[in-house]
């Protein structure tokens, strides 16, 4: 088996991982796990995160932005609220466009000096309704999730150095102790 088919074997087993952890398994250097995600992103075989890949079945099946935010409101809030108390002011922050995180939007208002990052365009608007600054990556739009995704979307986030990540991802039991 070549090395991108061990990627998008390792990708299936285990989802969302980074560019560091797949040279490891691959015993391959970064630079060379980073043109093999291009290569396959190119192809339609994966999407690229910042820092990572994501299998592409996982954004191809996700359901509507608009029909999950209306599912397990009261969850969501629950995990918003654990998820705030990890910041403090003047963190930089980067916020996923799930319907998880978009409730995290509210806790943010007591925090001072936030940078936020975010590729949902939904998140960004939202943020500056309640007059938080924000920044929102460009890229290609994915319609259902309404998300930038692809290269130009890694590239922008590549600009910055968050404090902390909030990404959530759909149809997977959340480890003990992670959000």
């Amino acid at each position: 088996m070549d090395r991108r088919e061990e990627i998008l074997t390792f990708l299936a087993a285990h989802g969302l991982t980074s560019v560091h952890r797949l040279a490891k398994e691959m015993h391959a250097s970064e630079a060379t796990i980073r043109r093999d995600l291009t290569a396959l992103e190119q192809e339609g075989r994966l999407h690229r995160t910042f820092g990572g890949a994501i299998p592409a079945e996982v954004l191809n099946r996700e359901v509507p932005f608009i029909m999950r935010e209306q599912k397990n409101i009261e969850k969501k809030r629950i995990i918003a609220k654990k998820a705030a108390e990890l910041i403090s002011n003047g963190s930089t922050l980067f916020l996923d466009a799930s319907s998880t995180v978009y409730h995290l939007i509210p806790y943010l208002e007591p925090f001072q000096d936030l940078t936020i990052i975010t590729n949902s365009p939904k998140t960004s608007l939202a943020l500056g309704a309640r007059g938080i600054a924000n920044f929102c990556a460009g890229g290609e739009l994915l319609r259902d999730s309404v998300s930038y995704v692809g290269p130009q979307t890694s590239t922008f986030f590549q600009q910055f150095n968050a404090d902390l990540l909030f990404f959530f991802l759909p149809g997977r039991k959340q480890q003990r102790g992670h959000l």
